[in-house]
């Protein structure tokens, strides 16, 4: 602010109080600066923190303003870039997601990212062994329109202040307005924010599968399965015995792999209106996996390896006392 006022050469003696200030997925740019950086911000009157779910930090932990008593801090699915923009409208991601000694690993960590749509096919996925071991590289278009939403939760914030800030309506809403594919996002998210509603997550099929068998009786787990399979076509193949674990153990394997796909591919948010938590979560999920699909870039926990270098556990704090950009070849942020 005193830059801003130095090049418009305006001089001020008074106290200039911020009435509002606005933050994307805001780190401190150096180790210790943290409680700087947030006794700085918490002297607006108002602040509202929007932070990357997915984020994974290496270095810097978020400014957590919550932890002064400012209550607007929330969450929105996606990276750092995926919130603030700040990329081309259409970009490629190539990005190197694991290197490890085992190409076996490296398979199976293709039905895993595959399975929750953070790509659309096995034909984007490459595993390239070299001398060392193997690479596992994935590729797609990311599209920025998604940060679009961001832009206007905040500014929907800023305004109806005195002395708010004025925004030039026209360019906002020609260049930066939602495309109609993300209209049913943005009105969840701002729900979210200004509504007191659910954060939106991604909850996996075997988190919707524990729900299912651990809140419904065995007619009302029948009713939806044939439900799924008369829309899918699929007749059904011992899945009511496996949900019951009625099935031989040597068996159980096998038909979890193929309940797990099935209910992958015909989950769907009508068969649970009756169930309304439920019927959300679903709703959240399907909204999310077109995210991951065509708005997100990569942002995948590494579930089949054990050696794993582009992974950062998103709540550590950082772990060197000099700043680094520097892949981290360490298992240890799996714990």
């Amino acid at each position: 602010m005193g830059k801003a006022f130095e090049e418009k050469g305006i001089v001020y003696d008074g106290e200039i109080k911020v009435q509002f200030a606005g933050l994307f997925d805001t780190v401190p740019s150096y180790k210790g600066l943290s409680k700087i950086v947030m006794d700085e911000v918490t002297r607006a009157d108002d602040v509202l923190h929007l932070t990357a779910m997915d984020e994974r930090r290496a270095n810097f932990s978020l400014v957590n303003i919550a932890s002064k008593g400012l209550q607007y801090e929330k969450e929105l699915p996606g990276v750092h870039s995926d919130l603030g923009g700040g990329y081309l409208e259409e970009e490629d991601e190539d990005k190197k997601i694991f290197f490890q000694t085992r190409s076996r690993s490296a398979e199976k960590e293709i039905e895993y990212l595959l399975e929750d749509s953070w790509y659309k096919d096995r034909s984007s996925l490459t595993v390239d062994p070299s001398v060392m071991g193997t690479y596992l590289i994935g590729k797609k278009k990311v599209k920025y329109h998604y940060s679009f939403i961001p832009l206007h939760i905040m500014k929907k914030k800023a305004v109806g202040k005195p002395n708010e800030i004025k925004f030039i309506e026209r360019t906002l809403n020609d260049n930066f307005d939602p495309p109609d594919d993300l209209k049913k996002t943005h009105d969840r998210l701002d729900d979210y924010v200004f509504k007191k509603g659910k954060p939106l997550k991604y909850h996996t099929v075997q988190e919707l599968i524990g729900e299912i068998k651990s809140k419904f009786t065995d007619n009302e787990i029948d009713t939806i399965l044939d439900k799924m399979h008369s829309r899918s076509g699929i007749p059904d193949s011992g899945y009511k015995d496996y949900i019951r674990g009625k099935v031989p153990k040597q068996w159980v394997f096998v038909y979890e792999q193929g309940f797990n796909q099935f209910m992958n591919e015909n989950l769907h948010e009508d068969d649970f209106i009756q169930y309304p938590e439920l019927h959300q979560k679903i709703i959240d999920r399907k909204q999310l996996k077109y995210l991951r699909l065509n708005y997100f870039h990569t942002s995948h926990e590494c579930i089949a390896t054990d050696e794993i270098v582009d992974y950062f556990n998103p709540y550590k704090t950082s772990v060197r006392d000099v700043p680094s950009r520097e892949i981290i070849n360490d298992t240890q942020y799996r714990k």
